[in-house]
């Protein structure tokens, strides 16, 4: 699905990312207040919902072939057609269950958190031609620093 896919580099960057923090070598421990996460969808709402995609109610096709008027009709029944029929949570919820999650509360406000050391990765994403990649593959990378 071409169209929904998104672009190579963002995808290309978006697993680095996920690599690194998967292989990272020390994942910060759970501090004081906080709590261990993981997130699993109960099966039953991933069937309701698959179980509405399959019944949406779909408009007229648009009378534009541009986007003045939103989402093109066939871009919408192309995406949700995949979350209906392609996309699988389990797979990320286990490509998430690979990073330490936690929750805390600050000022009253439940917070959900990961911490990961990642220092290794910012090499390979700034220069990636000293680490197999091509110079296209480069991109900045800024990490304000906590107040």
């Amino acid at each position: 699905m071409t169209g929904i896919m998104p672009a190579r580099r963002k995808f290309l960057a978006a697993g680095a990312a996920l690599a690194a923090m998967v292989g990272a070598p020390a994942f910060a421990q759970a501090a004081r207040g906080t709590t261990p996460f993981t997130y699993r969808a109960p099966q039953a709402a991933l069937d309701v919902l698959k179980q509405r995609l399959a019944r949406t109610r779909w408009p007229e096709r648009e009378t534009v072939s541009e986007w003045s008027q939103g989402v093109p009709l066939a871009k919408m029944r192309a995406l949700v057609d995949h979350w209906r029929t392609g996309y699988n949570l389990r797979r990320c919820e286990a490509a998430l269950a690979r990073i330490p999650q936690f929750r805390t509360t600050l000022d009253g406000l439940g917070i959900h958190f990961i911490h990961v050391r990642f220092m290794e990765i910012v090499a390979p994403l700034t220069d990636p031609t000293a680490h197999g990649g091509r110079p296209e593959d480069a991109f900045h990378f800024v990490a304000p620093s906590l107040p």
